[in-house]
């Protein structure tokens, strides 16, 4: 992904890099060391294009995932589905847990500091999840 300054003079782009696979599981424990109690925003962009809302600038307690494992079904070589969990803090104290499935690619959203700002996450069925973060 490119980074730099527009062709108008304008604001230097916010960048986003894809974050491998095989990195996910230390990826998240340090995103969620970071940014742990950041305001987050949940949207889900559907391949119709419509978009659902599920969190609202609630604070973000971690992000998870549960990596598929490889195996055979009848000597098949099958792979379970990778799967990402967001969890954030409904106040006074209960958890809420957005659980995305058929999880194929993650990319990390940063401004043009480097400051993370969210997360985009890509479904085999051609859904995103959006994954802003605040403050």
């Amino acid at each position: 992904m490119k980074r730099g300054s527009r062709s108008d003079g304008g604001a230097a782009t916010i960048g986003r890099e894809e974050v491998s696979a095989t990195t996910w599981i230390p990826f998240f424990s340090g995103f969620n060391d970071r940014l742990n109690s950041r305001r987050a925003q949940v949207d889900v962009i559907k391949p119709d294009g419509s978009t659902e809302k599920v969190f609202r600038d609630l604070p973000l307690q971690s992000v998870a995932t549960t990596l598929g494992a490889p195996g055979t079904t009848s000597g098949v070589d099958v792979r379970a589905p990778n799967t990402i969990s967001i969890t954030v803090l409904q106040p006074p104290a209960s958890l809420l847990t957005h659980k995305i499935d058929d999880v194929t690619r993650v990319y990390s959203w940063n401004d043009p500091s480097r400051n993370e700002r969210g997360l985009e996450i890509e479904t085999g069925d051609g859904s995103k999840t959006m994954l802003t973060l605040r403050g």
